[in-house]
């Protein structure tokens, strides 16, 4: 942790449940951005680039690097995987492998003003998987329209100042499409060590990004899954606090999340009513079976709303169902 985004991590609480060994470290986030590991290195070992030879992004790979950097700062042992995100790629590639890998979370620190309709149909694919984009930086209402996407929720910015007051980034733009809000103005450390700050929604997005990573943690550690994807918008939506006008605004959404102590989230309010319909398990022999050792967190399906009942289990999954059972039967 940068020492200079500590402030930051405090005030959303943030800093205490990596204290309590919520990291981000069960789960695996996605970015739309990409820069080349080979010449800015992988920020320890984090972050990977499967498709890095099959796609071109035309981003500038500095940016890429800065936003990787922000979401391990909020989610340090979070690993992080490149994947393109135009909706042609997108479906062919990185839906995919979202889906065979379990990954639970993609920031998206890109404006365009082509409309993100068009990956509502793909994301409703991956209930369990958000979809977070940058609002933007213009200032004014010209805002990201990938936020068109009723499945793509928009983060835009906000600065932390004197006595710990928050207020929203004047630069950031204003839309009935923003969600929640989150700092900027973080710091970065570059490659070579030098020390700046980042501004702008591009700093937002990986930072809340970040948070997500640790609340899915919690529920992966108590539930055997994260939180679907509206749950983690209820979710965030309760714990946010206002920081321009009360209740939802086009500046700054529903406000800031700041996390209760993971030890007082209440599980069950958001993860009780998640229990999916498997895909594949109606006509099954095992499907009351099955569903029974869902609702009770036993098992859980794949991000395409599969079980796959007749798959063998791998050691690393029964290791996964006893530890989940053995804590189930303790009350934990």
């Amino acid at each position: 942790m940068v020492t200079q985004n500590k402030m930051a991590l405090e005030y959303c609480g943030v800093l205490y449940w990596h204290d309590k060994g919520y990291t981000g470290k069960h789960g695996l986030t996605a970015t739309g951005e990409r820069f080349n590991i080979k010449d800015w290195g992988d920020l320890g070992g984090i972050v990977s680039a499967p498709f890095f030879d099959k796609y071109s992004s035309g981003l500038d790979e500095f940016h890429a690097y800065e936003t990787a950097f922000i979401h391990r700062e909020f989610a340090p042992e979070r690993k992080i995987v490149q994947l393109p995100y135009s909706l042609k790629d997108f479906e062919s590639i990185s839906l995919p492998y979202i889906s065979k890998h379990s990954i639970d979370l993609l920031f998206l620190s890109v404006v365009t003003n082509t409309s993100g309709r068009g990956y509502d149909s793909l994301l409703e694919q991956c209930p369990h998987f958000t979809f977070i984009a940058a609002a933007g930086n213009d200032g004014t209402t010209d805002y990201n329209h990938l936020l068109d996407a009723e499945h793509i929720y928009g983060a835009a910015g906000a600065t932390l100042g004197g006595s710990n007051t928050i207020i929203p980034a004047i630069y950031s733009s204003a839309s009935n499409f923003v969600d929640f809000c989150f700092f900027t103005g973080l710091s970065v450390q570059h490659p070579a060590g030098k020390l700046y700050q980042f501004t702008g929604t591009s700093c937002a997005t990986p930072a809340l990004v970040g948070l997500c990573a640790c609340v899915n943690d919690l529920f992966v550690q108590k539930t055997g899954k994260p939180l679907a994807r509206k749950m983690m918008y209820q979710f965030l939506k309760d714990c946010s606090v206002d920081i321009n006008t009360e209740g939802f605004d086009t500046k700054a959404g529903w406000g800031l999340p700041v996390l209760p102590r993971p030890e007082d989230v209440d599980i069950q309010k958001y993860a009780g009513g998640d229990q999916m319909a498997f895909t594949d398990t109606e006509n099954h022999w095992a499907k009351e079976f099955i569903d029974e050792a869902a609702e009770d967190g036993i098992v859980s399906g794949f991000m395409d709303g599969t079980f796959r009942p007749d798959e063998p289990a791998t050691r690393a999954q029964i290791c996964k169902i006893y530890c989940l059972a053995k804590r189930l039967l303790k009350g934990e």
